[in-house]
């Protein structure tokens, strides 16, 4: 068995110092004693890595009725309950007023706002 260090290794396979580090974090070659078993480590990375399953997608497919959803994030204020909507791409901490009563509110993170489901039409 021939063991090298990891930049012994990198100069074998003529790869980086940083990428042997990074196989060797990912679990790709294993170390052993602070080296690597040359033999071992070319035939693990002789197999292919395992990757990650695609995240099923939460929306539901489009329907050919034109009905798609949209989120909509709003605030519910304070003072007299009224849905603010807030628009996704505002940045916070943001200051809105209330229509409804006047109040001045101060968003401070995501948590503080409320998501609902909307479907509407496309017109085409």
């Amino acid at each position: 068995m021939k063991f090298l260090t990891q930049a012994g290794y990198a100069r074998y396979r003529k790869i980086s110092r940083q990428r042997v580090g990074q196989l060797v974090k990912a679990g790709r070659i294993e170390l052993i004693n602070g080296l690597i078993d040359v033999a071992r480590a070319d035939a693990s990375l002789q197999q292919r890595p395992k990757r990650a399953r695609k995240r099923q997608s939460t929306r539901q497919p489009s329907s050919k009725s034109g009905k798609r959803s949209i989120r909509e994030l709003f605030y519910v204020c304070d003072s007299c309950l009224a849905e603010i909507l807030v628009n996704p791409g505002t940045p916070l901490p943001a200051a809105i007023s209330c229509p409804n009563c006047g109040a001045d509110i101060t968003v401070v993170d995501l948590l503080e706002l409320n998501t609902r489901v909307r479907s509407i039409t496309k017109n085409c």
